[in-house]
This record gives C-alpha cells, sequence and structure tokens, in this order.
C-alpha cells in the first residue's frame, strides 16, 4: 500500500513534449503590394499601393491557426489639385485570423486561408470597414504571396461611391 503518491495519465516523457506542442508562437509579418477599391468615379476604380505590417500568434495542433492584428497604409500617391481623383491616402487597421490548410511538410509550400476586417481612415472624408478573404502560399521558408477578395462598405470620397469588391494582392516576409 503506497500513499501520498501522484499519478499521472501521461507518462512522464509526454509531458514536457506535449507543453512545448501547446505554447504560444510569436511572430509577424511585413507585406508589400496592391489594392484595388471600387470607385463611381469616370476615372473607375482605384489602385494603389499598400504595404502593412502584421503581429500574431500561432496555436492550436501543430500551430495550424494564426490570430493577429494587422495596421497598414493605402496610398494612390502624394496629394495634387491636378489629380482626379484626388489622391486616396488610408490607414487600415484590422484583425488577421488565419488556417493552415496543408499537411505538415518540411519541404513542401503550405496553403493558409486567411479572413481579415477592420477599419479603412482617410480622415475626414472616406471613413469605412472592410473585410477580406483569400489565400496565402507560404514557401519556405519565410516568403509568401496572399492574394485575396476584399470588401469595402460604402462610402462617399471626393463626391463619389468609393466601397465594393476589390482585391489586394501581395508579397509577404514571415517572421
Amino acid at each position: 500500500d503506497v500513499t501520498g503518491v501522484q499519478t499521472c495519465a501521461l507518462p512522464i516523457s509526454a509531458e514536457p513534449e506535449q507543453k512545448i506542442s501547446s505554447r504560444p508562437s510569436y511572430g509577424y509579418a511585413a507585406s508589400l503590394g496592391l489594392a484595388q477599391l471600387g470607385y463611381s468615379a469616370p476615372t473607375g476604380n482605384i489602385i494603389g499601393a499598400q504595404v502593412a505590417l502584421r503581429f500574431h500568434e500561432r496555436f492550436g495542433e501543430g500551430q495550424a491557426s494564426l490570430f493577429g492584428i494587422s495596421a497598414g497604409i493605402f496610398t494612390t500617391g502624394a496629394p495634387s489639385s491636378t489629380k482626379q481623383p484626388q489622391a486616396l491616402n488610408s490607414i487600415l487597421l484590422g484583425a488577421y485570423y488565419s488556417h493552415n490548410l496543408s499537411q505538415p511538410n518540411l519541404n513542401n509550400p503550405e496553403l493558409w486561408f486567411y479572413g481579415e476586417g477592420g477599419g479603412m481612415f482617410t480622415g475626414n472624408e472616406g471613413n469605412t470597414f472592410y473585410l477580406e478573404s483569400g489565400l496565402d502560399l507560404h514557401l519556405k521558408f519565410r516568403l509568401s504571396f496572399e492574394g485575396g477578395l476584399m470588401y469595402v462598405f460604402p462610402t462617399t470620397y471626393s463626391g463619389y461611391d468609393l466601397g465594393g469588391l476589390g482585391f489586394r494582392l501581395r508579397v509577404v516576409l514571415n517572421w
């Protein structure tokens, strides 16, 4: 009869391995690309450069899920009185979720599905919200290519409707 001995359902050697696999993994990503936003002016849709930074945490079984916050800039260039429509320079702040659709493999790229939602802030006119969903192809080891459909909730900018369906294409460096 042994008293005072604590029993565990896991073998002692499995406990450290379980702790390692379930601990959080933090990272960040920097992206550069272009985006197209719907615009009802005679000039048509707006296309501009996009730069963003994302801070995230990987979690879940096999670290196959990722959640983070993103901050970025969308710009069509410097303001000018001759430019039609006037330059659109916006800050985008959002929340980001992504899930790995691939089986773990050290040699093959990984395909991730992502969704993002947030606010687009341009100043006095054109502030709105956006939703985006797409695919992220992670090449080994730091580089990935991201492409997604973006819906910008309609608003008015320079006297015309800004919003609707658009897209973003980005090259991303992941750490």
